[in-house]
């Protein structure tokens, strides 16, 4: 029994060395040597495994002028990366794409208010649907409402 107890000791202990997740090794623009689990996709990285130990083998020169350029000037030192979030910035695509999109649907409108003036005053007898699907003429009262509806759509939407 005492030996079992060993031998599963000395198995977990096995099994748990080599349960250690791999984890990958880079080099800066700064020159900061950083550590991840996840592979970076901005730099060239060298996976290490754990049965392949510590990573002291970091990029060399020639690897590190490869890696991408952030924001470095010639013969200045890199700019820092900004985390300051302007939330302006952050919403005025936003802001203009809905402006655009309020524009396009007040044209609409005015297009629609146009063609219905016109379409009113033009023919003196204008079919409709009532609820039951069938068709009838507009009475000279609800040709008169339309009317006064069109002209106020043209001026809610054609207006500058």
């Amino acid at each position: 029994m005492k030996n079992s107890v060993c031998f599963m000791l000395l198995l977990l202990t096995a099994v748990n060395a080599y349960s250690d997740d791999d984890y990958y090794v880079w080099v800066d623009n700064y020159g900061v040597t950083n550590y991840a689990q996840k592979n970076p996709r901005d730099y060239p990285a060298e996976r290490v495994t754990a049965t392949g130990g510590f990573g002291a083998k970091t990029l060399l020169d020639s690897e590190q002028s490869q890696a991408p350029n952030r924001g470095s000037r010639p013969g200045l030192p890199p700019e820092p990366i900004s985390t300051e979030v302007d939330p302006d910035k952050l919403i005025a695509e936003d802001r203009d794409r809905i402006a655009g999109q309020i524009a396009a649907q007040k044209r609409s409108n005015c297009e629609i208010g146009k063609k219905n003036l016109v379409n009113l005053e033009t023919y003196p007898r204008i079919m409709v649907k009532d609820d039951n699907g069938e068709d009838r003429l507009l009475t000279a009262e609800e040709k008169t409402a339309k009317i006064e509806t069109a002209r106020q759509t043209i001026r809610e939407y054609c207006s500058g």
